[in-house]
């Protein structure tokens, strides 16, 4: 079914080396990291932070729909 969109909701972004500090990970309910191209290796914060925020809000993908072979 459709995902429902959190009431309420806080993004914490880490920093490239060490990532978020554990006291903030453990008051996180859900955990996620952004896949990286290879030769990539960390991305500019403000970029991590739209890659995130899009991923909240843009619409869940549709089922394709492949005609049935008569």
């Amino acid at each position: 079914g459709d995902r429902e969109p959190p009431r309420r909701i806080a993004v914490a972004l880490g920093g490239e080396g060490e990532g978020l500090r554990p006291l903030v990970r453990r008051a996180c309910d859900f955990l996620t990291s952004i896949p990286m191209a290879p030769g990539v290796d960390s991305l500019n914060v403000a970029v991590a932070a739209g890659i995130a925020l899009y991923a909240l809000v843009k619409p869940p993908p549709r089922a394709s729909r492949v005609p049935a072979i008569p």
